[in-house]
């Protein structure tokens, strides 16, 4: 397949030679050379059969959801580890002040219980965010699939035949 190109007289002026041609980001029709357009595409399809523009809408919705459910799980495990960090040095700094083996034992028991008691609170919230943002990013996709079902019905009730 062969893309017009098109070269930038700043750069082309200055070097002999040297420059590779850009390269042009829309391919060109291989019938007419023409460059093509998502606008100025011809409209070949009946109403009942387009389902670009509203399922690319969803998508991006669905795509919106999901990076702002990443985002919350993001924020939830730093702080996690923020905390978990925290309770660390406090508990180290305590086990070095300690005076003897059986408060190093004690802090070192409750330490590990603190730790594991935030792991499973975290667990149980990471995953809360999870199932919200996996609803939140299958809503509208599960809206357009309705509407697609719902139009391939019609179009096959309207031409007498089956899907």
């Amino acid at each position: 397949m062969k893309v017009k190109t098109r070269k930038n007289k700043k750069e082309s002026a200055g070097r002999t030679g040297t420059a590779k041609p850009a390269r042009s980001p829309v391919p060109a029709e291989p019938a007419t050379g023409e460059i093509v357009t998502l606008g100025t595409l011809p409209s070949t399809v009946p109403a009942e059969y387009d389902f670009g523009e509203a399922d690319v809408a969803a998508l991006l919705r669905a795509n919106t959801a999901l990076i702002k459910g990443f985002e919350a799980i993001g924020e939830a495990i730093y702080a996690y580890a923020r905390s978990s960090l925290g309770s660390a040095v406090s508990t180290a700094r305590a086990m070095i002040e300690a005076r003897n083996l059986v408060d190093v034992v004690t802090l070192n028991r409750e330490f590990a219980q603190l730790t594991l008691e935030g792991l499973v609170t975290n667990s149980v919230r990471l995953s809360e965010i999870g199932v919200t943002a996996t609803n939140e990013a299958f809503k509208p996709l599960g809206e357009r699939v309705a509407v697609t079902v719902e139009k391939l019905h019609r179009a096959a009730a309207t031409d007498g035949g089956a899907i």
